[in-house]
C-alpha cells in the first residue's frame, strides 16, 4: 500500500518534485508577459479566479504586471521547493502564485485543458501539509508521530488517488463516447496527422513516418486498446504493487509515444 511508505522524507521529495516542476515550467516556458499584447476581451478568468475583482486584471494583464507575477512566482516556487520557513506561509503563497500563472495562461486559451492540472493540485496538497519537515537545508521541525502522521499520508495518497481516478475517468469516457470504433476506425491515425501538422512547441513528426506503414498503424491501434484498459484500471495501482509496476511500464512509454507522435507532453 502506498501509505506505508508515507513519511517526512517521501513528502519532502514530493515537495521538491511539485514546486521544482513549477519553477522549471515557468522559467523555460514562453514569457507570460507576451499575453499582455492580446486584447482584454480574449481573457476569461477560469475557476476561482473569476471571483477576483475586475480591477485586479486591469493591473495584472500588463507587461509590467505579468512580469512581476512571473518573477515573484519563480521566487516563491523555488523557496517552497527547498522548504523555506515558515512553510505554512511560503507554501500557500507559492500555490497562489502558480494558480494565478496557470489561470492566466488557460484564461487566454478559450478552453480549460488538463495540462499542468496534476502539479497544480499537487501544489495545493503539498502547500497545506507538513512537507518541509525533511529534505530541506533549513532547520527541520519535529517529525509528527502516532496518529498525527496521517498528515504525511494525506497529500501523497491524495495526489496519487487524484491522478489515478483522472486516468480512469478519461479511459471510461473514451469507451463510453467513442466505443470500439475509436480503436478500429481512423480516429487515431487522423488525430496523429492533425497533431503533427499543428503548430507545437516540440515539433516531432514521428507519426508522419508511422502512418506510411499499415503494420505500424495497426500496432499503434492495438497499443491504444492496451493503454485504455490500463487507464480504466489505474486505481488498482494504489493497492496492488505488482500491478503498479506493470501500470508504470505501460503508461510511461505511452506518454513518451504521445510526445514523439502528437507533440503532447506534460512535465508531471
Amino acid at each position: 500500500m502506498l501509505h506505508r511508505n508515507a513519511g517526512p522524507e517521501a513528502l519532502g521529495l514530493l515537495r521538491w518534485v511539485v514546486f521544482g516542476l513549477w519553477f522549471v515550467t515557468i522559467l523555460i516556458g514562453p514569457p507570460l508577459s507576451r499575453l499582455a499584447a492580446l486584447p482584454a476581451e480574449f481573457f476569461s478568468p477560469p475557476g476561482v479566479l473569476a471571483l477576483l475583482p475586475d480591477g485586479i486584471w486591469s493591473i495584472l494583464l500588463t507587461v509590467e504586471g505579468l512580469t512581476v507575477l512571473s518573477m515573484v512566482t519563480l521566487a516563491l516556487t523555488l523557496a517552497a521547493a527547498v522548504g523555506a520557513r515558515p512553510f505554512w506561509l511560503v507554501g500557500p503563497l507559492a500555490f497562489a502564485g502558480v494558480l494565478m500563472v496557470d489561470g492566466i495562461q488557460k484564461g487566454h486559451a478559450g478552453f480549460i485543458n488538463h495540462a499542468q492540472m496534476g502539479i497544480l493540485y499537487g501544489a495545493l496538497l503539498v502547500a497545506i501539509s507538513p512537507a518541509a519537515h525533511a529534505l530541506t537545508p533549513f532547520r527541520r521541525n519535529r517529525t509528527v508521530q502516532g496518529s498525527g502522521a496521517g498528515a504525511y499520508r494525506f497529500p501523497l495518497v491524495g495526489l496519487a488517488l487524484l491522478l489515478a481516478v483522472a486516468y480512469s475517468l478519461i479511459g471510461i469516457h473514451r469507451l463510453a463516447v467513442g466505443g470500439w470504433a475509436v480503436f478500429t476506425g481512423d480516429a487515431l491515425p487522423t488525430y496523429l496527422a492533425l497533431r503533427t501538422f499543428e503548430y507545437m512547441g516540440f515539433g516531432f513528426e514521428g507519426s508522419v513516418l508511422l502512418l506510411h506503414y499499415p503494420g505500424a498503424v495497426a500496432f499503434l491501434k492495438a497499443g491504444f486498446v492496451v493503454v485504455t484498459l490500463f487507464e480504466v484500471l489505474s486505481p488498482l495501482a494504489l493497492v496492488w504493487r505488482r500491478f503498479r509496476w506493470v501500470w508504470l511500464a505501460v503508461i510511461a512509454p505511452f506518454h513518451l509515444t504521445t510526445l514523439l507522435t502528437m507533440n503532447i507532453f506534460f512535465w508531471e
